[in-house]
C-alpha cells in the first residue's frame, strides 16, 4: 500500500497539475474569463479531492467506525446466513472522498469491478455502476463487507489495498469522489447509527461487535 498522507489525496494530483498549469497558461496570453473559470477549476479539484487528518476516537473495544463520510439513507435488516444488516450510505462531492478502514482486520478479499456511471436512480445502478468491494475479517472472526459504487462522477473509483493486507482501524484504503456504501453486518452486531445520521470516516461511530 502506498502512502496518501499529503494534504491532496494523490488520486487528484492529475487534476490539480492541469487545472493550475492551464490557469498559468492564461494568465500569461490574458484570457480573463478562462483564466477565471481555470481558477475555479483548480479550487473545486482541491476541495473534492482534499485529504484531511482525522484523529482515531477513544470508543470501546470491538468498534466498528464508518469508512466514508456521507448520510445515512436506508438500514435494511436482512434474512442472509452471513450478514443481518445492510446500511446504506450517499455521499456527494462536498464529502471527503478517502475511504478508511472502518475495523482493525484482514482485507480477505479485495477486488474493483469496473461499469458504468449511470445516475443513482437509474434501475441498472446496482448492477452495472463500477463498484469496489473490500470484506474485513478481525482475529476474532468477527467479518463485515464493504460494497463502494460510483454514481455519475468524472473520476473512477480507486482501490489501494492488497488482499490479505492487515489495516489498521481508519487507515485510508482508496478514494470515491459522488457515490453510494453499502455496509453488510453479521447477527453479532449492535447498531449506534439510524438514517439521516450524517458520518465522517474514521470518526462516526456505526456500531459493536459483541
Amino acid at each position: 500500500m502506498k502512502n496518501n498522507l499529503l494534504p491532496i489525496a494523490k488520486e487528484g494530483w492529475g487534476y490539480v497539475f492541469a487545472s493550475f498549469g492551464v490557469f498559468i497558461f492564461f494568465w500569461i496570453i490574458d484570457l480573463e474569463i478562462l483564466q477565471a473559470l481555470s481558477f475555479i477549476a483548480l479550487i473545486l479539484f482541491i476541495l473534492i479531492f482534499r485529504n484531511p487528518e482525522r484523529e482515531l476516537p477513544h470508543f470501546e473495544a470491538k468498534s466498528v467506525l464508518s469508512p466514508v463520510d456521507g448520510r445515512v439513507i436506508a438500514i435494511e435488516s436482512l434474512e442472509e446466513e452471513k450478514y443481518a444488516f445492510k446500511i446504506t450510505v450517499d455521499s456527494s462531492y462536498q464529502d471527503v472522498g478517502v475511504l478508511r478502514s472502518p475495523i482493525t482486520a484482514l482485507a480477505v478479499e479485495s477486488k474493483k469491478m469496473h461499469g458504468s456511471r449511470l445516475a443513482q436512480n437509474s434501475k441498472l445502478f446496482h448492477d452495472l455502476n463500477e463498484k469496489l468491494l473490500v470484506k474485513f475479517e478481525n482475529d476474532d472472526g468477527d467479518i463485515l463487507e464493504v460494497q463502494h459504487r460510483l454514481k455519475q462522477s468524472f473520476t473512477s473509483l480507486d482501490l489501494d489495498i492488497l488482499k490479505f493486507k492487515t489495516l489498521v482501524q481508519t487507515q485510508r484504503y482508496g478514494f470515491m469522489a459522488h457515490g453510494v456504501t453499502e455496509i453488510f453486518l453479521p447477527y453479532n452486531f449492535r447498531l449506534d447509527v439510524k438514517v439521516f445520521d450524517e458520518l465522517k470516516a474514521s470518526e462516526s461511530l456505526v456500531g459493536y461487535f459483541s
